[in-house]
């Protein structure tokens, strides 16, 4: 799992990883007609472009109160971080 901020890569210790891994992974589990066998998913939370979802390559549409939900759960993973900006442009998490 890689977490990247206003496009620079965050190091995260074991723990931290994992909790982001399950907390997102979850997330794809809520959702309808997500594959079981997928190989590379992103989230990305953009102040510009919203929320989007990818999935081996191609996009995952997201009704406006799933987008909210999910923006907000990665939010607050970055706000609960240290030495990361409060405010990001960009959130992006690939796994």
């Amino acid at each position: 799992m890689n977490l990247n901020i206003d496009g620079q890569e965050v190091r995260l210790n074991a723990f931290v990883n994992r909790i982001i891994t399950n907390t997102m992974e979850s997330v794809l589990r809520s959702l309808d007609d997500i594959p079981e066998d997928r190989q590379n998913v992103i989230f990305r939370a953009d102040s510009e472009a919203g929320v989007e979802l990818e999935i081996d390559g191609g996009p995952v549409r997201m009704n406006a109160f799933v987008q909210k939900i999910v923006g907000s759960v990665l939010q607050g993973i970055v706000a609960s971080l240290e030495d990361v900006p409060t405010a990001p442009r960009s959130i992006e998490v690939v796994f």
